[in-house]
């Protein structure tokens, strides 16, 4: 009788310690396999928004509740606009794809960050609409666009989206290169100065 409960007991923590190695394997690889799935999905989404703009159709204005300007010339800019937008969120899918594939591939992938994977997209493309308005309203030849008129034209659709995904990409470059603009348009604020080290003769700014 003894004999047969320690088979028995060690028959259930064999089996035990086989679910548990089995999930120990492959938990590291859930959480990454459902963000790339999700990546994967937006990616199509956006994809069928750069369409539905490019067909001249709009229809997802209309589906946020919004109403279509009479004007041809704001239709004109609404796309542009939207071009910047979705070039600006398939840069951050593109990035969070990246780094996530790099992080799996390497062992040092962390949950914590999986909110990063989830909004990136979004902030990256209202990043991108910033730097687009900055562009449009300060070097208007890079648009491929007449200063004077809103008219859309492919080469300035392909700017505008070209943009909107170098933006969204390389968003981190991007905020700290807004962040020097603002301080030299505005300078620094008495609090900001007091905080930053001196810095000596030999020293070099990074």
């Amino acid at each position: 009788m003894v004999e047969n409960t320690s088979t028995n007991t060690s028959a259930q923590s064999t089996k035990t310690r086989r679910k548990k190695s089995w999930w120990e394997r492959y938990k590291g690889y859930a959480v990454p396999a459902i963000l790339a799935i999700y990546l994967n999905v937006c990616l199509l989404l956006w994809g069928w928004v750069l369409l539905d703009v490019s067909t001249g159709t709009l229809n997802i204005v209309n589906w946020l509740g919004f109403k279509l300007p009479v004007d041809t010339q704001y239709i004109a800019l609404l796309k542009l606009v939207f071009y910047a937008a979705i070039g600006g969120a398939i840069g951050g899918i593109v990035f969070s794809m990246q780094n996530l594939w790099k992080y799996v591939t390497t062992k040092e992938f962390k949950i914590v960050f999986a909110g990063d994977y989830l909004l990136r997209q979004f902030g990256a493309a209202a990043l991108a609409v910033v730097v687009f308005a900055l562009i449009r309203g300060g070097i208007l030849t890079a648009l491929g666009t007449d200063p004077t008129t809103s008219t859309t034209t492919v080469t300035s659709s392909f700017s505008a989206f070209a943009i909107g995904f170098l933006s969204g990409f390389g968003s981190y470059q991007v905020i700290r290169k807004l962040d020097e603009i603002i301080k030299k348009a505005f300078g620094k604020s008495p609090e900001q100065s007091s905080k930053e080290p001196t810095k000596g003769k030999d020293e070099e700014d990074v």
